[in-house]
């Protein structure tokens, strides 16, 4: 859709020196404020400009961009009434419908977003970016029954391994009888999804398969060798089998419901070697782990991706705000993946140890160093699936909505019970929830203390 794709790569140096004088180069602008979002920045001045200036002066694309912006930037409520505006000048246009959807489900105005989406689904049942948001917002009104069933007709593109496995396409699990039977859960690519949906090896082998299979990430390979139920587990393509089904397809083909979830950890660690490297750590003060940043993020095109990493991760400002707080009571550890440019010498301000990238080639590696830490702080991340299939106690900051892969119900996860859940109540505003995570960790290191 022409409105959620992001202009060619331009001139940004080119983009910069434009002035604000006139609303001439407001395409300009409005590209510049494209690549500030897709940095992870909010261009509140460009924004602003082009609100004053644009309103007349083009055509649908550049409006419901702008209207798609606001959003973007978390300024909901604003994206809302601009896109009703425009609606209102061009009620017919599927575009400013579905982003008007987007943004509603955006602000919890589910029954509203609901029945947009609806509109352009009668109409148009082949876009596949309606019925994804259709999904999302049925299943954030726990109707998961009807959710997963779209979630899955919305599916995009296979991974490679995917791809491989699908050549016989006569073999993919669709809930046969599996009494006696081998089958091969196949990864995504997305290391949250590979971590906690292999949770549902138990109930495949209480439906009778006889072998159970997992095609993973290579990351991902020793740690899921801890699965009893799990006969194999590979990087790449493999038989013998019967069936195979995508990771991503089994609460779907298992017919998952709401608060349907239950049971302890289902992944654990070498302790030897965890008892090792807690004695390597050890300098003192107790150990906290950090992830602030959710580098993997999934959605139905770059626009979303965009949004969800931007929601779901702390800035700068709230990063610098945890480590003031916490570098003198811990001695801390980063646990993120993917550091940006600035974000090492940040942390070496206040001692913080980093786990180098090639830690992470290893979910086993970074599990047996979770497992040392007295406390973890993390985003919606890899990280924070890991902790809960861990059973490690995690303080977990989610979004305002927060989604049905976690399902949260009075601050817990249905998905993880060990995990406190704080979540964002205003959009683009973490003081509150980093005030109240705050409070608890120091209450609870005052309690320790005096014990």
């Amino acid at each position: 859709m022409a409105s959620h794709q992001s202009p060619p790569s331009p001139d940004i140096g080119l983009c910069q020196e434009i002035t604000f004088d006139g609303s001439e180069h407001d395409l300009a602008r409005h590209t510049l404020a494209w690549c500030a979002v897709e940095e992870g920045r909010v261009p509140t001045d460009i924004l602003d400009h082009l609100l004053k200036h644009t309103r007349n002066s083009a055509g649908i694309p550049l409006h419901a961009n702008l209207g798609w912006l606001l959003s973007q930037c978390q300024r909901s409520d604003e994206a809302i009434n601009r896109l009703y505006k425009d609606l209102d000048e061009f009620p017919e246009s599927e575009d400013l419908k579905l982003l008007a959807a987007i943004c509603l489900f955006r602000a919890n105005e589910v029954v509203t977003s609901c029945r947009v989406l609806e509109d352009i689904l009668q109409s148009s049942p082949g876009n596949r970016i309606a019925r994804y948001y259709y999904a999302e917002v049925l299943m954030n009104s726990g109707k998961w029954t009807e959710g997963l069933f779209e979630m899955e007709k919305s599916r995009g593109d296979l991974t490679p391994l995917q791809g491989e496995f699908c050549k016989d396409i006569s073999r993919l699990w669709m809930g046969q009888d599996l009494k006696g039977m081998s089958i091969v859960i196949v990864g995504n690519n997305r290391q949250s999804d590979e971590v906690q949906f292999v949770r549902f090896t138990e109930q495949l082998t209480r439906m009778g398969a006889d072998r159970i299979g997992y095609a993973c990430s290579p990351e991902m390979v020793e740690i899921m060798r801890s699965i009893r139920e799990i006969n194999r587990v590979d990087s790449v393509r493999f038989e013998p089998y019967h069936y195979f089904i995508p990771v991503e397809s089994l609460p779907f083909r298992l017919g998952l419901q709401s608060g349907a979830i239950s049971g302890g950890p289902y992944l654990k660690c070498n302790s030897r070697r965890i008892e090792q490297k807690r004695q390597k750590l050890q300098k003192g003060l107790p150990l906290l782990g950090i992830c602030w940043r959710n580098h993997e993020v999934d959605g139905p095109d770059s626009g979303e991706v965009t949004y969800r990493r931007m929601s779901a991760s702390l800035g700068t400002k709230e990063l610098r705000h945890l480590l003031s707080s916490l570098a003198f009571e811990y001695d801390i550890v980063s646990l993120q993946q993917q550091l940006l440019p600035g974000e090492r010498e940040l942390l070496n301000q206040y001692g913080v140890r980093v786990l180098e990238q090639e830690e992470f080639d290893s979910f086993e590696t970074v599990g047996e160093t979770m497992s040392c830490l007295d406390q973890i702080i993390t985003v919606d991340s890899p990280i924070a699936h890991l902790a809960g299939a861990l059973g490690l106690r995690a303080h977990t900051l989610l979004h305002t909505i927060p989604g049905w892969k976690w399902d949260v119900v009075d601050g817990k996860s249905t998905w993880y019970p060990t995990l406190k859940i704080h979540q964002k109540v205003t959009e683009g505003d973490w003081a509150p929830c980093l005030e109240s995570l705050l409070q608890k960790i120091v209450v609870r290191k005052s309690l320790e203390k005096a014990s």
